[in-house]
């Protein structure tokens, strides 16, 4: 109660007052981070998409499909391959 350490108390209860935690300037700058990397994988997503969605949407013109549905899975896996080919050909 003095500010002096009080011998009774074990030695780990002692240690475990003493651990530091992140600072919040780690902890700002790792948020950050994440914040940026959820943006990047959001753009990348929506980027995939309309790749996707312009590739069904030229093929669907081009063999008289008529008009395409705007949302649709096949849009996002359609444009896996545009997308990796053209990541790749950036790449190498």
């Amino acid at each position: 109660m003095n500010g002096k350490p009080n011998p009774s108390k074990p030695l780990e209860e002692l240690s475990e007052n003493n651990k530091t935690t992140p600072t919040p300037d780690l902890q700002k700058g790792l948020s950050i981070d994440l914040i940026k990397l959820k943006d990047k994988l959001l753009a990348m997503f929506l980027l995939n998409y309309a790749v996707g969605y312009v590739s069904f949407s030229i093929y669907a013109y081009n063999n008289s499909l008529g008009n395409v549905s705007a949302f649709d899975l096949q849009y996002f896996i359609a444009g896996l391959v545009p997308s990796t080919a053209s990541l790749l050909l950036n790449v190498l």
